[in-house]
């Protein structure tokens, strides 16, 4: 199944290579997108977006400056607020892969892309990345403000590929700043995968810390004893 659904992608990022557009449909699982600007306007992706890391989401959230490159057949999620007694959940929201453009500390317009994210690209402005599902993915997150810790690099590093990803802050909020990305970006810039293309597994056991190790963290630092 991985590997049907890597050909998938590989088609759809030779597609636009080669024309600049993705069109069409090619396997079961995924499903590729024509390009759509998710009713921006010209200042609108000019003036870019933030990708909000967001610890308490436990499934990342694509705003209205992701690119779909594919919709994830047969896959969809209840998506429920934080007050549960005063919002409904929005039933059978969409599961997509898509990408936006970030820039490296050196200016480099890197494609990043963002997998397994639920698709709010016709409402929400902002994109929200849920922290664990990076860091499964092998992304090493830092992102303490180094006003509270001067060593921190403040960012997100990808270290198979070597780049490096600066952080900004939205009042007490930690972002990347991102926009939607260009045909020549998606052909021609480098990409790194964000979330995994694979799969993603919020519930599964190995997310859980045990009681045990909790209380042993405790007692080492001085807490409830």
């Amino acid at each position: 199944m991985n590997a049907v659904i890597h050909k998938a992608r590989a088609a759809c990022v030779s597609a636009v290579k080669s024309i600049f557009n993705i069109a069409i449909a090619i396997s079961q699982t995924t499903t590729c997108q024509t390009m759509d600007s998710n009713g921006l306007t010209t200042e609108e992706i000019a003036a870019g977006s933030r990708c909000g890391l967001d610890s308490h989401a436990d499934t990342s959230c694509a705003g209205k400056h992701v690119r779909i490159l594919e919709t994830i057949d047969g896959r969809s999620c209840d998506v429920y607020p934080f007050n549960e007694s005063h919002y409904d959940p929005m039933k059978k929201v969409q599961l997509i892969n898509g990408a936006f453009t970030s820039e490296t500390i050196d200016g480099e317009s890197i494609v990043v892309e963002l997998n397994h994210a639920l698709d709010f690209t016709k409402s929400m402005e902002h994109t929200l990345l849920c922290t664990n599902q990076a860091r499964d993915n092998g992304v090493l997150i830092e992102d303490t403000p180094p006003q509270y810790s001067p060593s921190s690099v403040f960012g997100l590093q990808f270290p198979e590929e070597d780049i490096f990803l600066p952080l900004q802050e939205h009042g007490p909020t930690a972002y990347i700043p991102m926009r939607y990305p260009t045909d020549e970006e998606l052909a021609t810039c480098r990409h790194v995968e964000l979330t995994n293309y694979d799969d993603w597994v919020p519930y599964r056991d190995t997310h859980n810390i045990s009681d045990l190790q909790s209380v042993e963290w405790g007692k080492h630092r001085g807490i409830g004893i």
